[in-house]
């Protein structure tokens, strides 16, 4: 007697382990979405110093125009001369720059209210040293991650 088993459905077996290999494969993608998103707030603030150098650097060209960089939770902007900048940004197509929207800026102290770096013509800041911190809430089951660097006040020097 030769017993066959229906072959309507899965066997219990066969669910277990699609729901294993279904584990493995969204806790391999979690990690890797947490690298880089690492990486890319390293980018952005790498990005962001080359656009304070470049803003420094044009304070210190001469010519009496004031430069300064204004922050927004989620963009900044180069200004000369109280206004927005005529010119780009060296890498991009506009002086405001928009970071992906999940990440924010934060800039301490804040310079009468606004949150800017302000150059003077010798490339230090007009103010005193100004701590700038990139940050990505936590969220969708993903931890904050931030980074934060100091420009010194009396040379514009970048770490």
């Amino acid at each position: 007697m030769n017993r066959r088993r229906p072959e309507n459905g899965f066997a219990l077996f066969e669910l277990i382990l699609t729901l294993l290999l279904l584990g493995i494969l969204a806790s391999v993608s979690i990690i890797g979405a947490r690298r880089t998103d690492a990486a890319h707030l390293c980018a952005v603030e790498e990005r962001l110093k080359s656009h304070i150098r470049y803003a420094r650097l044009l304070a210190m060209s001469g010519g009496g125009r004031e430069v300064e960089i204004r922050f927004q939770p989620q963009a900044y902007t180069l200004y000369l001369d109280g206004l927005t900048a005529d010119i780009n940004w060296p890498d991009a197509d506009s002086a405001v720059i928009f970071p992906p929207s999940f990440l924010f800026f934060s800039v301490q102290p804040a310079d009468n209210g606004i949150l800017r770096l302000r150059f003077a013509s010798h490339g230090g800041l007009a103010g005193d040293d100004t701590d700038i911190m990139i940050r990505r809430p936590a969220g969708g089951g993903l931890p904050e991650l931030s980074r934060s660097f100091t420009v010194n006040a009396a040379t514009g020097y970048l770490p």
